[in-house]
């Protein structure tokens, strides 16, 4: 099973699909329906003191930009695989794929679990019962936590390169036309919820969607653009997403001019190599 989205983990990825900087109204808009306005302005102000985001108290349109600590939280929760938001050719296909084995006695069931759902979050695809691989230099994460956990013996990593993708394909490890017919279900749900006269009905179904994506987000192990089939619907979905606060999260009196469509650092480009996942 999946690992939940906490709200942090929430406002972050959506500052990250939405291009680093948004107004308050359309993060909260990413958000489960009924999450109070209090909560949410006392989520925001933890983040600021935490420094993963940097408020902007304009009149009218107070904003957020997503920091580099911002982002780098969001690498070591959810991996490398983030970047590939960041990129809409998606990331280069590397030569070392990471390969994690568990071997847990019945009566540790429980940690054996909660490893799994742990490479589940950092976006592996499990080739068979307790063996999973991931397109992306995992590794690191993957023995810090197990070594937190006191479970490093239980655990077998290894780097594959090259993958054996024509022994072994993706579709062995993700289900990807799944995923591909989930994101298409969102495509036609926003024609609907687009269409809807009343504004209150619309935006509720809207942020219905926009909370429901970044469920499904958090589940798409984000392949390099070479893995994926040509029709993949995910960039598709994206561009509809943030097309529907565009004008509001772009505001050109709220932005400088510079930064529009930029991470508040500029891109992953200006990010120094990680030789670990810490």
């Amino acid at each position: 099973m999946y690992p939940s989205l906490s709200t942090r983990r929430r406002i972050l990825l959506s500052l990250l699909i939405l291009g680093g900087k948004s107004t308050y109204s359309t993060i909260k808009s990413f958000l489960p329906i009924g999450y109070s306005g209090p909560k949410f302005y006392a989520m925001l102000r933890r983040l600021e003191r935490e420094r993963l985001v940097h408020r902007s108290l304009s009149a009218d349109h107070p904003s957020l930009r997503l920091l580099p600590a911002g982002f780098e939280l969001l690498e070591r929760r959810l991996g490398p695989r983030i970047r590939t938001v960041l990129a809409p050719q998606g990331q280069s296909l590397s030569d070392n794929w990471s390969l994690i084995i568990l071997n847990f006695p019945t009566d540790q069931a429980y940690s054996r679990s909660r490893l799994a759902g742990r490479l589940l979050e950092l976006g592996c695809g499990s080739l068979r019962d307790g063996v999973y691989v991931n397109p992306y230099p995992i590794l690191d994460s993957v023995a810090q936590w197990a070594e937190e956990n006191h479970c490093f013996d239980r655990i077998f990593i290894s780097s594959l390169s090259p993958y054996p993708l024509a022994l072994i394909p993706c579709s062995a490890a993700w289900d990807l036309p799944g995923l591909a017919r989930a994101y298409l279900s969102f495509l036609d749900r926003l024609t609907i919820a687009k269409g809807i006269s009343l504004p209150q009905k619309r935006d509720r179904a809207i942020t219905r969607i926009k909370s429901d994506f970044l469920d499904l987000l958090i589940r798409d192990p984000l392949l390099p653009a070479t893995l994926l089939p040509a029709d993949y619907p995910l960039a598709r979905v994206i561009g509809e997403i943030t097309g529907l606060d565009k004008d509001k999260s772009l505001d050109k009196n709220n932005i400088d001019n510079s930064s529009d469509k930029k991470l508040a650092y500029s891109g992953p480009e200006n990010l120094s190599p990680r030789s670990k996942n810490s």
